[in-house]
């Protein structure tokens, strides 16, 4: 057996050489100068806490904002005139009722389909069943006919006005033909005549005693026996039940 030789036994060029280095190591070279070090990676800029909080702040008010916006609902428009409910039976609330009774009828003057200008208080001597109307509301056009059933019934013990309400003139001449009403018709243009009369909504129909005094202010449709039941009550006139 050949004996192993020692390290110092062996010839200075036989010894191995340094292995490969790796490119961007120190490798047996720990003396390398820093700037043949590669580069490191730049440090991640951070936003300030300030800029964080104000964010987060900003988010939760718009949020707050659109959840208001959503669930609110806008103030309603005093001088809108509007239609009611078709099914309702008794005045929208805070639109006409007690607010107006005792009140004198409004002198305010309109144009009658005659081309005509008068007013309420001008019948003061007659009774006056007063209704606004207009042709896009389905329940005046309903109750116009029973008006004329009542008109033609007591004759001229009552005067019966139909004010034309926020409508178009065109449409408002072509309903009172489809209807056939004769008594008297105006116009009511901005809807000023039945605010004096503490209602905004269609339909609304006011009683006026002989004396020129609001006895009462309805918003719903009224059919034949109301419209005869009020006259009876309000004013003591019989209106005989017709065909």
């Amino acid at each position: 057996m050949d004996p192993v030789p020692n390290a110092d036994d062996v010839p200075p060029g036989a010894r191995p050489g340094p292995g490969p280095v790796a490119p961007g190591s120190l490798g047996p070279h720990p003396e390398r100068h820093p700037d043949d070090l590669p580069p490191a990676d730049p440090p991640r800029r951070r936003l300030p806490a300030g800029v964080l909080w104000a964010a987060a702040l900003g988010i939760i008010v718009l949020m707050v904002a659109s959840w208001v916006a959503l669930s609110s609902e806008p103030a309603p428009d005093p001088n809108l005139v509007r239609l009611t409910d078709p099914s309702a039976t008794v005045p929208a609330p805070g639109l006409g009722g007690l607010d107006v009774v005792g009140q004198p009828a409004s002198a305010t003057t309109y144009t009658t389909f005659d081309g005509a200008t008068t007013s309420v208080a001008a019948h003061a001597g007659t009774p006056v069943v007063l209704n606004f109307w207009a042709s896009t509301c389905p329940p005046c056009i309903t109750e116009m006919p029973a008006f004329e059933r009542a008109h033609r019934a007591v004759g001229d013990q009552v005067a019966f006005i139909g004010l034309a309400t926020t409508d178009p003139e065109s449409q408002a001449r072509a309903l009172a033909d489809q209807t056939g009403v004769t008594y008297e018709l105006g116009f009511d243009p901005t809807g000023e005549i039945i605010r004096q009369f503490g209602a905004v909504s269609l339909p609304t129909t006011v009683f006026v005693g002989a004396d020129g005094r609001i006895l009462e202010s309805t918003t719903s449709e009224l059919d034949d026996a109301e419209i005869r039941e009020r006259i009876r009550t309000h004013f003591g006139v019989e209106v005989p039940e017709g065909p």
